[in-house]
């Protein structure tokens, strides 16, 4: 998704997509052990799609 996007919103539907990504990033974290997953780049990524979704919350919370 893209930054304009997550910033339109609500911030129920942040933080649930916040709680899917981080369950997304357990399961990658646990194919790299298992040697299952091919890009490892993905980590990276949803890494970065948690510190926006997070960024987005904390920025909403304290601007209403």
């Amino acid at each position: 998704m893209d930054l304009e996007t997550l910033k339109k919103m609500p911030i129920n539907d942040l933080q649930s997509m916040l709680m899917q990504k981080k369950e997304e990033l357990m399961h990658m974290r646990f194919k790299v052990d298992q040697r299952q997953l091919k890009h490892v780049r993905q980590i990276r990524n949803t890494k970065q799609n948690i510190a926006q979704i997070l960024t987005i919350i904390s920025n909403k919370k304290l601007h209403g």
